[in-house]
């Protein structure tokens, strides 16, 4: 599953470059097509007829220009929201790590607390008496060895 999300985060990373890099060219080729135009003199209505296909080609040209700025455009609002989108997950993200966290934690103290009231229930044993049982436990083990021989 995680090569997959891997495989998918760098798809995505490879389109947004791509992406970015398109829209950076479009932008560029249309700033350079801006300054052509105004080196050109002002060409008359008359002299654009006279131009005629010229004309033509360039009004195509323009429309293709404005379409492809429009789509920039587009591509631009795309990217904001994918990155506010991806800005809300990580925030989202972080949250559930936190919550995680102090759940963990609660559950880690809560199991601590009843760790310490088994102990207080249990008879408290010192090393002294624990000896003493195990010196009377060997005693009782030796007394049972001799009655069985």
């Amino acid at each position: 599953r995680r090569l997959t999300e891997m495989d998918d985060r760098r798809y995505w990373a490879a389109t947004r470059i791509q992406a970015n890099f398109r829209g950076h060219r479009t932008r560029a080729s249309y700033l350079a097509y801006q300054q052509r135009l105004k080196q050109q003199p002002r060409t008359t209505i008359i002299g654009t007829l006279k131009q005629g296909r010229q004309a033509g080609q360039d009004t195509l040209h323009a429309q293709r220009l404005k379409a492809a700025e429009n789509r920039a455009v587009r591509q631009m609002e795309r990217e904001t929201l994918i990155r506010r989108l991806t800005e809300m997950d990580d925030r989202r993200y972080w949250a559930a790590t936190r919550i995680q966290a102090n759940f963990r934690g609660h559950r880690t103290r809560a199991s601590y607390l009843a760790y310490q009231q088994r102990l207080k229930q249990q008879p408290r044993t010192t090393i002294i008496g624990t000896l003493k049982q195990g010196r009377q436990a060997g005693q009782d083990t030796l007394h049972a060895q001799r009655l069985k021989a």
